[in-house]
């Protein structure tokens, strides 16, 4: 017997019932005919779950009074016997359940003092006994993380087609755990992870609570790394060194150390030409002065300042050529008076000693005569 015919033969039950009731009032002379009034029918919790009782309760008035309320109720299709209803003033209620997942349908039927019976249509209740199915995509472990980032989730549930999100981290690998927000629905969340405290050790958890109540959390299968701090990058160069000038050629390197995600790429140029990236130490052979530039880039995309560096190298000594005196020569107070027969240089008296010296690359810095 299904719910509609259940429901006309519990009518026909109560009209006989109460025949009782209504032949002596007829004769009592009440002209009542109006049936009560049931409104505000309503149940909580709202959306049940499995270990949810459930209180169903209405408001019912009656001219003449109210005799009695009953709710009949459906389970799964199997339907059981009327239950009276308890009521304060007006307000009439009954606790059902807890039930487990499946279809609750009721109506409630209202007698008055004289007879009169009144009903309300059919509700239906869904028990929804599923806990939401929820999964970290991302992050999922081993991932770099710097600055903003968008979180995602994949999140379903069979009745609910919004369920609510709440979103903790932890930095300690499961220890402890921070809220991040709470959410209604949705599949993705942009974090700011740039007041974190670098590490290596982090997870994500999502937790779904569907409007029944029933809960499920996920959280990140393996740990991943914050990083906020860019890399810190050391030119060294390696050559024979006098003073400010490299006297050779120098071979350039660089040193870049990050603790938190690691190295990426160190780019570098010199004198202002095209960027490149470092692989291995290159040599510098070219003479005059040099400008370096280079920078670093760890793997969660934190990338270092600009810096530069300058190098100057002059391999080759001045280039000195000695005017006065020449060879083959001989000077008397200064002046050449004669050739020498075997190319020497024989000075007589005082001589100021002439020469000329030149170095393209870095300049002359001192000239020294000895005798």
């Amino acid at each position: 017997m299904n719910m509609a015919e259940r429901k006309k033969v519990m009518s026909v039950l109560f009209a006989i019932m109460i025949a009782v009731i209504v032949i002596p009032s007829v004769s009592m002379g009440l002209d009542d005919t109006t049936p009560p009034t049931i409104s505000n029918v309503h149940w909580q919790p709202q959306y049940p779950n499995d270990e949810s009782g459930i209180i169903i309760s209405a408001t019912v008035t009656d001219a003449s009074g109210v005799a009695s309320v009953k709710l009949f109720y459906c389970y799964q299709g199997g339907c059981h016997p009327p239950l009276t209803m308890q009521g304060s003033g007006s307000t009439y209620s009954k606790r059902i359940g807890p039930f487990d997942e499946g279809l609750l349908e009721f109506y409630i039927s209202a007698t008055d003092t004289v007879g009169n019976e009144g009903s309300t249509g059919e509700y239906s209740i869904f028990i929804d006994g599923t806990n939401p199915n929820v999964e970290v995509t991302f992050p999922n472990g081993g991932e770099y993380l710097s600055g903003e980032t968008t979180l995602t989730w994949y999140l379903n549930d069979n009745n609910d087609p919004s369920p609510d999100v709440t979103i903790h981290y932890s930095s300690d690998g499961g220890t402890t755990w921070e809220l991040v927000d709470e959410v209604s629905g949705g599949t993705s969340y942009l974090w700011n992870t740039s007041s974190l405290e670098d590490g290596e050790n982090y997870l994500i958890k999502i937790t779904a609570e569907d409007r029944a109540g029933n809960t499920a959390a996920d959280e990140s299968n393996a740990p991943f790394t914050v990083d906020n701090t860019p890399p810190t990058t050391n030119i060294i160069f390696d050559g024979e060194k006098n003073g400010e000038w490299f006297v050779s050629n120098v071979t350039v390197s660089f040193s870049a150390m990050d603790t938190a995600s690691g190295v990426n790429i160190t780019r570098y140029r010199m004198d202002n030409g095209t960027w490149q990236h470092y692989t291995d130490p290159f040599v510098i052979s070219t003479e005059g002065e040099h400008t370096i530039s280079y920078y670093s880039i760890d793997n969660a995309g934190n990338e270092e300042n600009e810096h530069t560096a300058s190098l100057h190298i002059n391999k080759n000594a001045p280039t000195l050529v000695v005017n006065t005196p020449q060879k083959g020569y001989v000077y008397i107070a200064g002046r050449p008076v004669m050739k020498t027969l075997l190319g020497t240089i024989i000075i007589v008296g005082a001589i100021t000693i002439e020469a000329a010296v030149t170095d393209e690359v870095s300049g002359v810095n001192k000239t020294e005569f000895y005798v």
